[in-house]
């Protein structure tokens, strides 16, 4: 009979087993290998595709970076948001100011606040240390503004893209914006139905705000789904943006004592 390991249940593992305690541990568990084979339900197939991929993630952008580190408030968006008023270079993200932070569009002073404790605190300090001596920046991929100035709102469901998240930063690598409400400032209402009685359609046709589908946001744009960046979170232990931030969050649990050993 087979047994399926879930992402929690390695990481629980990977943890109590003291073979990982930081981010950076991360590339170094090809030194644990015969350990890792002994798991319950854990075979070479899948350790090979873990190693694999935790090696594939050593080339990571700088804002996929910062949002790994799970980092109060600072979603893909936001860390976007900090790399770009930073010119995309570690050491000013490292160095930027509570006032640099908080004048940012969509930053503010509480979540300002958060980043600069979390800059402060000295383990993370050092654990954001220890993964820079393993990972190299990649460029951010330019492409033509498009979308400049638009701004979208999502609603229904997916299917060109692999998730929201997926379209999210599809729209914005073309330079469009994204909320959650329907307002006369928006652009366009993506909606694969545009005959749903939703009430953001409702909302929406007495704006006389247009209604497109993601076919046509990509007719918009001009671009296509193999460039954008796939959402990580849907990706699993493929890459580490979930790795890092389910790390991150395991490791302060069983700090607190509530991850028990598998």
């Amino acid at each position: 009979m087979k047994l399926k390991i879930s992402i929690k249940q390695i990481l629980t593992k990977l943890i109590n087993e003291n073979l990982i305690s930081e981010y950076s541990d991360l590339y170094h568990l090809n030194e644990h290998k015969e350990k890792i084979l002994s798991f319950e339900g854990f075979k070479i197939k899948s350790y090979n595709n873990m190693i694999n991929s935790i090696e594939k993630s050593r080339n990571v952008k700088i804002a996929n970076f910062i949002y790994s580190l799970g980092i109060p408030e600072i979603g893909l968006s936001r860390a976007k948001l900090i790399c770009e008023a930073c010119n995309n270079n570690i050491d000013n993200v490292i160095n930027i100011s509570f006032d640099e932070l908080s004048n940012i569009d969509g930053i503010g002073n509480v979540i300002a606040e958060g980043w600069i404790n979390t800059f402060k605190d000295e383990q993370f300090k050092q654990q954001f240390e220890n993964m820079l001596k393993e990972i190299v920046f990649t460029n951010e991929e330019k492409k033509e503004a498009k979308l400049d100035g638009m701004i979208f709102v999502i609603t229904g469901s997916i299917n060109e893209f692999k998730n929201r998240d997926e379209m999210v930063n599809y729209i914005e690598s073309f330079g469009g914006k994204t909320t959650s409400s329907v307002s006369s400032k928006i652009s366009y209402l993506i909606n694969n139905d545009i005959n749903s009685t939703s009430t953001k359609n409702k909302t929406a046709k007495e704006l006389g705000i247009k209604i497109i589908t993601e076919k046509e946001l990509l007719d918009i744009s001009g671009g296509n789904i193999s460039s954008t960046f796939v959402n990580a979170l849907s990706k699993g232990i493929n890459t580490i943006l979930d790795l890092g931030r389910s790390i991150g969050t395991a490791i302060r649990r069983i700090t607190s004592k509530s991850i028990c050993p598998l």
